[in-house]
């Protein structure tokens, strides 16, 4: 049987006061497949490690990139409410939402619609920004997840919701063994069986395949 880490969200009513978006926000390093990120006490993003499908953002594709290395495109996280920028990493790609309740931004490996920009296929070197539908409405949200070839984020409803590889059900849409690269959604799409509750937390795993 092949053993997997999907998707892991938390469900439930927020703390007295707290707003959403301090409840769902990440900061600090993440640690992808071979590259690392991390947003600066300035608010500056910075990704270093393996480059070869331009998860590092810097615009080019390379080998490495032994330093750290400001993310193209990407502007500085400035808040003064104390709510943390978002920085997610999967296999191959990474997504960032500067503040809480903007729209996620993604870059590197599209091969599985991972970065959610409504395309699939080859790379994107600088941050583009995830879309909600062909339309290319906003997506604003509060925080992101990341597993090998898949995101998944938290809306402002505070509804979960997912785009890239699904060849195992790692959306949670139904869809378990999609087969074909080309049927993942490009798009972020919401797990029915979860919206009856709001989310204030999420996690991604990596497919385990034997």
């Amino acid at each position: 049987m092949p053993r997997q880490v999907i998707l892991l969200a938390f469900f439930g009513a927020a703390p007295a006061g707290a707003q959403p978006g301090a409840i769902c926000a990440q900061s600090g390093v993440v640690a992808g497949g071979d590259h690392t990120c991390a947003f600066t006490v300035l608010g500056a993003a910075m990704c270093s490690g393996d480059n070869q499908f331009g998860q590092v953002g810097n615009g080019a594709i390379s080998t490495s990139v032994p330093v750290p290395t400001r993310v193209s495109g990407l502007m500085p996280a400035t808040n003064g409410a104390g709510q943390p920028p978002t920085f997610v990493a999967g296999q191959r790609h990474t997504c960032a939402i500067v503040l809480p309740g903007m729209t996620p931004m993604c870059w590197g490996d599209r091969g599985a619609g991972q970065l959610g920009d409504g395309q699939i296929g080859g790379l994107s070197l600088t941050p583009v920004p995830v879309v909600a539908d062909p339309a290319h409405a906003p997506f604003p949200a509060f925080t992101l997840a990341a597993g090998d070839s898949h995101t998944c984020a938290i809306d402002t409803g505070l509804h979960v919701q997912c785009w890239g590889d699904d060849r195992v059900g790692q959306l949670g849409d139904g869809r378990s063994g999609a087969g074909a690269s080309s049927a993942n959604p490009t798009f972020p799409v919401a797990a029915p069986s979860i919206l009856d509750a709001p989310a204030i937390g999420l996690a991604g795993g990596k497919v385990r395949l034997p």
